[in-house]
């Protein structure tokens, strides 16, 4: 960073810091925040399950549908890859 960049960073942070921090060790800020983000989890959960709704409405998958999918594809995966494991363990054993 440049000296002139350097300093106009610094200027910033020097004035800005004693705003910020008044701002985050303010408990008003604290319990506003923690009630937005749980309003927000509420709101993208409501979201989900319309959407959840409408998709099987018009008998299409939902994503929550996808993924349990997905999750089942990959142990089905794990489950091959460990039994052609077993396989080529016994056909090496009977060539030896």
């Amino acid at each position: 960073m440049s000296l002139p960049t350097q300093a106009l960073v610094q200027r910033i942070e020097h004035l800005a810091t004693p705003i910020l921090e008044s701002i985050v060790e303010n408990e008003g800020v604290e319990i506003g925040l923690g009630l937005a983000q749980r309003a927000g989890g509420t709101f993208s959960r409501t979201v989900e399950r319309g959407s959840r709704r409408i998709m099987h409405a018009l008998n299409l998958p939902a994503a929550s549908d996808i993924n349990r999918i997905l999750t089942q594809v990959a142990s089905l995966e794990r489950t091959v890859r460990a039994l052609d494991n077993r396989v080529n363990d016994v056909l090496a054993e009977q060539q030896r």
